[in-house]
């Protein structure tokens, strides 16, 4: 997608071929889910197609997109007409150009892949804070398929990054571990809708307020086992094949001992062989050992 935004004319034609018409589908799919007389903000906006036909159906739309160049596309393509309300701007996860508890409907369609872990969290988070209670948001992201599919999928796409790389152009990444925190952050599953063989889904999330709470959750991995025979030969899959291949763990915060609120945090990457090392030396010292996304290499290279 982001070899795509360098040609913002030719954006939509090119990735409804590279998804195969897939991404058609899925906008469909959303414009008859959101219905009518809403506020909304689209994250991602892209050539602004989407934004422009969810404002023809009523509604007053923000689209926001951090490509100014694909935000200038969408104003001279798609621009507000006789009564349309309809906005671009330059925006970012990290601000959302938007007050507190004053959104109907967030929507963003395959921009999750451009995220890396703690940035979906944090943009879940800000979603969280824009949205009127029982406030919905509509993604739509590239998933791994499961069974046979699942092959066929990571051949594709490791000759797709092996281009990227020739070209030096940067890669987007797989949805990996999104599903996880929904419910920690704040939000319940609706509904959700599946493509090729379940390689694009598009999903409907409802915000949710326990106890009238008013902030959004927090969501902490399992924890990852360190000791035993099956950690030391992840160590020796590290040793032998580690210098060409990642081997991740999930980023995030994880416990040695019994940590509290005053007990030390210790940072390190998440790859597998520097975390198992690192909670070993430990010796279950009280400390939260937070293991930041360096993509899974290890931590000479991080």
């Amino acid at each position: 997608m982001r070899k795509l935004e360098l040609e913002p004319d030719t954006y939509d034609e090119k990735f409804t071929v590279l998804t195969k018409g897939a991404n058609t589908k899925v906008k469909d799919w959303i414009l008859g889910q959101i219905g009518t007389s809403k506020e909304i903000l689209e994250v991602g906006c892209g050539s602004g197609a989407l934004a422009a036909q969810i404002a023809l159906n009523g509604n007053d739309v923000l689209a926001i997109d951090k490509n100014s160049q694909m935000v200038n596309s969408a104003r001279k393509n798609y621009p507000s007409k006789d009564n349309m309300k309809l906005a671009y701007q330059v925006g970012t996860i990290t601000d959302l150009p938007a007050d507190e508890v004053s959104k109907d409907v967030v929507v963003t369609t395959f921009m999750l892949s451009e995220l890396r872990t703690f940035e979906q969290q944090i943009f879940l988070r800000n979603v969280w804070k824009i949205l009127k209670s029982n406030g919905r948001i509509f993604i739509a992201a590239e998933f791994v398929p499961s069974g046979f599919w699942k092959l066929i999928f990571k051949i594709k796409r490791w000759w797709y990054k092996k281009k990227l790389r020739r070209l030096r152009l940067p890669s987007t990444s797989i949805v990996k571990w999104f599903y996880q925190y929904i419910e920690p952050l704040g939000f319940k599953m609706v509904t959700e809708r599946k493509w090729r063989h379940g390689s694009i889904r598009a999903m409907e999330l409802k915000k949710v307020e326990k106890n009238g709470k008013t902030e959004p959750g927090y969501y902490q991995p399992p924890q990852k086992r360190f000791k035993g025979l099956r950690s030391q030969l992840q160590i020796y899959k590290c040793i032998f094949t580690g210098q060409s291949d990642h081997f991740p763990i999930e980023p995030g915060i994880y416990k040695s001992g019994e940590p509290d609120r005053k007990s030390p945090i210790i940072v390190t990457v998440n790859y597998v062989f520097t975390y198992v090392k690192v909670m070993r030396a430990l010796k279950s010292i009280d400390a939260w050992v937070l293991c930041v996304d360096s993509r899974g290499i290890n931590v000479w290279c991080a």
